[in-house]
This record gives C-alpha cells, sequence and structure tokens, in this order.
C-alpha cells in the first residue's frame, strides 16, 4: 500500500480479492505476497490487482501462476511474445 493511501481505501480495493479467497502474507513492512486459492478464477484476481494498482493502492508484479489456464490463454501464451509489466 502506498503509504498516502488511507487505509480504508486499501480495504475497499482489497475487499474483492479477499471475496475470491485471496489472503496476504506481509514479508516486510511494506511487501506483501498475496496468496491466490486453486479455486479462485485468476482472471477475476489479476482484474483485481490491476484495478488497485491503477487506482494507486499498490503496485504488483507476477512471481508465479499455478493456475490452469483456459485453452485460449494457453493458445496466445504460446504465440504471443512476452510483455513486462
Amino acid at each position: 500500500m502506498a503509504p498516502w493511501q488511507p487505509a480504508s481505501l486499501f480495504a475497499q480495493s482489497w475487499a474483492p480479492l479477499e471475496a475470491l479467497g485471496c489472503t496476504l502474507e506481509r514479508a516486510t513492512g511494506r511487501l506483501f505476497a498475496v496468496d491466490v486459492p486453486p479455486a479462485a478464477d485468476i482472471h477475476e484476481v489479476y482484474d483485481g490487482l490491476a484495478k488497485g494498482a491503477a487506482a494507486g493502492v499498490w503496485d504488483f508484479e507476477e512471481a508465479h501462476v499455478g493456475h490452469v489456464l483456459k485453452a485460449h490463454d494457453r493458445d496466445a501464451a504460446a504465440t504471443d511474445p512476452p510483455t513486462t509489466r
């Protein structure tokens, strides 16, 4: 969470992710890991993370995605060049 963001903005942005079953692990004072359960729709989770980033609530990076992707996602990943975020 950016230090200038009120806690309520974080809570408001986090609520949809929590509703999907995501949890937080604190690594340092400013660094967190988001645990996404296998049953969660990874696309909805990614959308929620992107919305929080766009609102300036947090930044995020993907470390590992272990979810099974839909067939069209696998096909796109196999043909599209890698991108950086």
